[in-house]
């Protein structure tokens, strides 16, 4: 055998060797699945421990009559059915279906008004852009809290204002008033909440080709019909999101009313988030606050499906 064969045989044999088997790759995988999940496994712990058992907890709890401290009575479906029939109940649902409207639809349309006119990059647009929404990173006990005392009806900052400029004739009650006392919390919810909008509304604007805008212009549209007919349109996508973020929020509203009104005056503000305090920690009502809990749950799941739904329908073919 020549020295070439020779030189090629015994590669081929080291070749073979050195390669690892198939064995050694079913080893080498599954010691890759292992490690993938210990990366993963202090997530897991965390969203078991704080988010799947206390669901599951709750939910289960919403069939038992429980005060908290003795021993739960299983009830079935009492506690639900209790709640569809409770007047109480669908009162601080109608109170608090107007507040997701206002502040779904408020926020929707102020932040899309705060987006176009930041889009014209106007002189200190950036300073503007920043505090409308340092309004949504603030603490919202200390906005409430804030706007509890500018809207007090006996020495809020509103009423000392319209009277140092000499409007007493237009001072009022505020929230102290069954009439304005919603308005004004929706008003404060839309303040809280406009920054988020206004900035993914702002991202969606950049992501529009101006060649569509200049298209639209050159075809004889006004600024008018260059929002209504290609901005908008484009903007359905961002749209969506912001509902559906606005939705979840507004609908467990509970800290600003809280720190405002109380739910008052009468139940004037009486949301839903405070009728669940009030059931479970001052009438004792565990079991019947869950089942209230996760009829809530199941409405805003459906709704937001539905809102999934809307948009898909309305895209643009």
């Amino acid at each position: 055998m020549s020295t070439v064969h020779r030189r090629l045989h015994s590669d081929l044999i080291n070749s073979d060797r050195s390669s690892p088997g198939p064995g050694s790759k079913t080893k080498q995988g599954t010691m890759q699945h292992h490690g993938r999940i210990l990366f993963l496994l202090p997530s897991l712990l965390l969203l078991g421990g704080f988010v799947v058992i206390p669901l599951g907890l709750g939910i289960g709890l919403a069939f038992f009559q429980w005060n908290g401290l003795g021993a739960a009575t299983f009830v079935g479906f009492n506690n639900f059915i209790t709640a569809i029939s409770d007047p109480e109940f669908w009162h601080s649902a109608e109170i608090t279906l107007w507040y997701v409207l206002g502040t779904t639809v408020g926020c929707n349309l102020l932040g899309l008004s705060l987006a176009l006119a930041l889009f014209t990059k106007f002189r200190g647009w950036k300073v503007f852009r920043t505090l409308f929404y340092l309004s949504g990173v603030m603490p919202i006990v200390a906005t409430g809290i804030t706007w509890g005392l500018i809207f007090n009806p006996g020495d809020g900052l509103l009423n000392a204002f319209l009277g140092a400029i000499g409007l007493r004739q237009f001072e009022g009650l505020w929230l102290a008033s069954p009439h304005l006392a919603l308005p004004l919390i929706i008003f404060v919810g839309i303040w809280i909440g406009v920054g988020l909008p206004m900035i993914l509304f702002s991202a969606g604007l950049m992501r529009i080709s101006p060649a569509l805008l200049e298209t639209a212009e050159l075809d004889g549209a006004s600024g008018v019909k260059r929002i209504w007919y290609v901005t908008l349109p484009l903007l359905k996508p961002v749209m969506i999101v912001t509902t559906l973020m606005l939705l979840i929020s507004s609908i467990q509203v509970f800290a600003t009313v809280w720190v405002m009104t109380g739910g008052g005056p009468g139940y004037a503000t009486y949301v839903l988030g405070i009728y669940l305090y009030n059931t479970a920690f001052e009438y004792n009502r565990f079991g019947y606050a869950n089942a209230m809990s996760v009829i809530i749950a199941v409405v805003a799941g459906l709704s937001m499906m539905v809102a999934l739904k809307l948009g898909r329908v309305m895209e643009p073919s």
